[in-house]
């Protein structure tokens, strides 16, 4: 996945006083992905070739 997309995708949200970063593409129904930690973990790492894909269908 290029990084133009992760940047042109990524906002951001506050919540109960913390600062949340996600990703939005596509339309349809709302899916959530977390990630576990660990070095080198990030939500992007981990899901970015299924972005695509699922943005067909799903937001």
């Amino acid at each position: 996945m290029p990084m133009t997309l992760e940047v042109e995708t990524g906002q951001f949200v506050q919540a109960n006083g913390l600062k949340i970063h996600y990703h939005a593409l596509g339309e349809g129904k709302p899916v959530v992905m977390l990630h576990g930690g660990g070095p080198g973990a990030a939500g992007w790492s981990n899901y970015s070739r299924n972005v695509k894909p699922l943005a067909r269908t799903f937001r």
